[in-house]
């Protein structure tokens, strides 16, 4: 009866994403998940790779920081981009298919009712906004401000694979660059 029920409720990819992120602050500090942190920094290209993949997360930007910093003397400036910059692409991938096929969807009815208000649904509806979230997000993106957001904007917006996949390449390889660069100038 309880698995019906979830089945069938609207918001369950949300609620999924809320008891993950609680999760995650509850046990971050956990002896376990420190252990499993620096254990993927013993792993190589594919540790870097892991890496990559975990940086573009709020959650786990700073364990993801701290393993890159540790392998910042084994490995060039240039392979260490280069293998970072795949698992950003990656991550920002993931995350952007669960927002854009998942929680758009879920939460399409807040955002109709939203909407509702005459110069709000003009506004999402405007050439500009549609040529704008595109930029917006990327900026948001590249900024220090948390991946989620951006990857939300151009989620909501539907923005097509190939033109996402663009996007952040470009983007993301400019921000590996400065982090490989800013790890490199401490280590």
């Amino acid at each position: 009866m309880i698995h019906l029920k979830y089945a069938n409720w609207k918001y369950k990819n949300t609620a999924l994403l809320a008891a993950s992120v609680l999760l995650l602050l509850i046990f971050a500090d956990h002896a376990l998940v420190r252990g499993f942190i620096a254990g993927i920094g013993g792993l190589g290209y594919v540790g870097l790779f892991f890496a990559g993949f975990f940086v573009v997360s709020t959650f786990t930007i700073v364990p993801a920081t701290i393993v890159l910093a540790e392998m910042s003397d084994t490995f060039t400036y240039w392979e260490m981009t280069a293998v970072v910059t795949l698992g950003i692409i990656l991550g920002d991938y993931v995350m952007f298919r669960f927002i854009r096929d998942t929680i758009s969807e879920e939460l399409k009815p807040l955002l109709d009712y939203i909407g509702e208000e005459k110069h709000v649904r003009r506004l999402f509806h405007s050439p500009l906004f549609g040529w704008l979230t595109p930029v917006i997000g990327a900026v948001i993106i590249a900024s220090p401000l948390p991946d989620e957001i951006g990857l939300g904007i151009m989620g909501m917006q539907h923005m097509s694979t190939p033109r996402f996949l663009a996007l952040v390449s470009v983007i993301n390889f400019i921000g590996a660059m400065l982090l490989v660069s800013l790890l490199k100038s401490f280590a």
